[in-house]
């Protein structure tokens, strides 16, 4: 074998191992959102929340909501502290909502000049005068609405204000029904930590090295008289230039609740659970470049039937699954 051999095969197998071993001689870096006043970023955001239980017969019904939306983002104010006021507001919303009584579900573009016309259109087109169904108004409205989101240095939301025009909507419907869950990522009740997927990856505000693994706990409402704590650990997987990918693994632990369990309502039990979530951070420009959170949980409830009962207990399960995909827009 020839020297020149020796030395091409020596650069190759260095090549390969390079190539097969994780960049953490890499120092540490940034996970913190940066801010600039005037700045603007779009976002794609494709979501998917799946809940399957029992009917009155028995038989698995699904419910079933798909959103994406294109989000406009606009730095309106920077504090000293390092937090930032953001301004957001839609600039497309599509949401389909698929429940076991089909009347209740449907399909929603806006504007609705971005809509795809259907393969097979109707023999007679709706009247001119019909009344929007309350899918059509709660989407409306909320696409229609323009969020003022305090973030903190952590990348945590601590308040959002501009959802007057939905809570109307809201009202107006009746409050909880079928198309409220139509509003999937932007729900009232989780939009906060939901919107703060968009900043926060690293809540210590601390610099990581490859390899670097880090906890957050999330405290979970599950009912009047049930809650949850939700344990991620977070790893710093590799860093490539100013890209640093992220990896994080989600447990659910039910928690005792504050408030007294009613004797008569249902005991929930945890069963099998995968909760993961993937992201990609541009440290150099302090902004998140992609994420992929994926859940699939199980529940089980449990209501006891009392003495005499020929059976002690009755138990239905149900399982909950969701996709959220958040894309920068180049």
């Amino acid at each position: 074998m020839t020297e020149a051999m020796n030395v091409w095969m020596r650069r190759t197998a260095w090549s390969l191992l390079a190539a097969a071993v994780p960049a953490f001689g890499a120092g540490p870096v940034s996970l913190r959102p940066v801010w600039t006043v005037g700045a603007e970023r779009r976002y794609d955001l494709a979501t998917e929340y799946i809940q399957s239980s029992p009917d009155a017969e028995g038989k698995a019904a699904e419910r079933r909501v798909s959103q994406s939306a294109r989000l406009l983002l606009h730095v309106d104010e920077v504090d000293a502290s390092g937090g930032a006021t953001v301004r957001l507001s839609f600039e497309t919303l599509h949401t389909e909502l698929v429940v076991p009584d089909g009347d209740a579900g449907g399909v929603v573009d806006w504007p609705a000049a971005s809509a795809t016309p259907p393969a097979n259109p109707p023999l007679t087109e709706p009247a001119a005068d019909a009344e929007p169904s309350a899918l059509e108004r709660l989407c409306g409205a909320l696409a229609g609405c323009t969020l003022v989101v305090a973030v903190a240095p952590d990348g945590t939301v601590t308040t959002v204000t501009g959802l007057l025009p939905l809570a109307k909507a809201l009202q107006q419907a009746g409050g909880d029904g079928p198309a409220l869950q139509a509003i999937g990522f932007f729900s009232p009740v989780r939009l906060k930590a939901n919107l703060a997927t968009l900043w926060s990856v690293e809540a210590d505000r601390r610099a990581r090295e490859p390899g670097a693994t880090w906890r957050t706990t999330e405290h979970l409402a599950l009912g009047p008289a049930y809650a949850a704590d939700a344990t991620t650990v977070w790893t710093l997987s590799g860093v490539e230039g100013s890209l640093a990918r992220i990896a994080a693994t989600t447990t659910l632990t039910p928690t005792p609740s504050a408030r007294e369990a009613d004797p008569a309502a249902p005991r929930l039990s945890l069963g099998d659970q995968h909760v993961t979530i993937t992201a990609e951070w541009d440290t150099a420009g302090g902004v998140l470049t992609s994420r992929i959170d994926e859940r699939a949980v199980t529940w089980t409830a449990t209501v006891d039937l009392g003495p005499g009962a020929t059976t002690p207990s009755v138990s239905t399960e149900s399982k909950a699954s969701s996709k959220v995909r958040i894309t920068l827009v180049k």
